[in-house]
């Protein structure tokens, strides 16, 4: 009976870890209190002395207050990876999973989602710093080219070695 429950409990983990996700990129430009732009590059983070990320940190809480106020997005349930920069923006991922949407019956339309979070991510001139703030599909053609975030390798690497466990259970 134990080995039963640890095979149940293994497979309960594998299938948390391969759910599937539907993700967007959300790019903002940077300003600052002046409205002028700032490019988020090594030199800018010199001559101020203000690592970007900081700017990236205010564009993951102003897109989580933004979503609350959308007609589907506040019942959705999101995570943000911060993907660093591009073409000097600020670029966030926003991953939403797929199996939430029938259970909340919301509508997956891409178009109808994309718009939503288009439509709550448009900035109120000068707060938290942005302008400029574009949504687009996750795709592997615009999808940044740093290293993957820890967090994805120590999901996989902990899903794998329960696996191992569970065999190696079964077998004695």
């Amino acid at each position: 009976m134990f080995r039963l429950s640890l095979l149940l409990l293994g497979l309960s983990v594998i299938t948390g870890f391969s759910l599937s996700y539907l993700a967007y990129q959300i790019i903002a430009t940077v300003v600052d209190p002046k409205g002028s732009e700032l490019p988020l590059d090594e030199k800018y983070d010199v001559i101020s002395g203000t690592d970007h990320l900081l700017m990236e940190a205010r564009l993951c809480i102003f897109v989580e207050k933004a979503f609350k106020r959308g007609k589907m997005l506040h019942k959705l349930q999101f995570t943000c990876d911060l993907h660093g920069r591009r073409d000097e923006k600020a670029v966030l991922g926003v991953h939403f999973r797929k199996d939430q949407f029938t259970y909340l019956k919301v509508s997956a339309n891409n178009s109808g989602l994309g718009q939503e979070i288009m439509r709550t991510t448009k900035p109120i001139p000068q707060m938290f710093g942005l302008k400029q703030v574009s949504a687009q599909r996750e795709t592997k053609s615009n999808m940044t080219t740093e290293k993957p975030k820890a967090g994805a390798e120590t999901g996989r690497n902990l899903c794998l070695s329960t696996l191992v466990l569970i065999i190696l259970n079964i077998i004695r």
